[in-house]
């Protein structure tokens, strides 16, 4: 599992502090999810780097890994949805890239379909949003380091 070695529950200014920067010929990579309500029961996101699993990505949360410079992909799927989201990175060694994961616009309109019909309205919502360009429940965005640190003040290293 892709993870840091530091005690979960960690907000990022403390983490970044007892860790420092990344070692040499390392990159660091960091996805959070921003604090919204998406439901009473947040299984969160099952997120891959490379296809290695790393912690689950819930709301209010953050996971980060180290990793040596190139190109990666990070995957994000979520339980009983009908597909996966796929985004090619790369990165350099001594940067920390921050990303950041919403629902996908096809997430919205399933869940939309859900609260209107249930499970027919989900199943007929997934069979209308076949054709969309991310098949999966996440889209990921790049942000900047000043934004990323401001947004992480307020989450929590995944557990």
């Amino acid at each position: 599992m892709l993870t840091g070695c530091v005690t979960s529950g960690s907000d990022y200014a403390s983490l970044s502090q007892k860790i420092g920067a990344p070692k040499a010929g390392q990159a660091r990579i960091v996805v959070f999810r921003e604090k919204a309500f998406r439901g009473a029961l947040d299984g969160g996101y099952d997120m891959k780097l490379n296809g290695e699993q790393m912690k689950p990505l819930r709301t209010g949360t953050y996971i980060y890994t180290d990793r040596p410079g190139g190109k990666y992909q990070i995957t994000g799927d979520m339980i009983m949805f009908p597909g996966t989201s796929r985004f090619d990175i790369a990165v350099q060694p001594g940067r920390t890239y921050f990303y950041v994961v919403r629902p996908s616009e096809r997430s919205d309109k399933l869940m939309g379909a859900q609260i209107a019909g249930g499970l027919v309205g989900y199943a007929v919502g997934a069979a209308v949003t076949s054709d969309s360009a991310n098949q999966g429940p996440i889209d990921l965005f790049p942000v900047d380091e000043p934004a990323a640190r401001t947004a992480l003040a307020e989450l929590q290293l995944s557990e």
